[in-house]
């Protein structure tokens, strides 16, 4: 799951990861959160930058079942 405050379309970007934490779930399980920076988007022609800061937080669950995924 991501979360971004300005939604990019779908690719390759090269990003910066800013932190990394354990927290809980709504649900009391254990997340692995991510928050990177994006810095450019990255296709055949080459980078382009993306304008302005734009972080995302991708949280990942730490169960079983979402074992193969995480």
């Amino acid at each position: 799951m991501s979360n971004f405050s300005n939604p990019l379309p779908s690719g390759n970007y090269v990003g910066e990861i800013r932190s990394q934490k354990l927290t809980k779930s709504k649900n009391d399980n254990t997340l692995f959160e991510l928050t990177v920076a994006v810095l450019a988007f990255s296709d055949a022609s080459g980078l382009t930058q993306v304008p302005g800061s734009v972080e995302a937080i991708v949280r990942m669950p730490l169960t079983e079942k979402a074992a193969k995924w995480t």
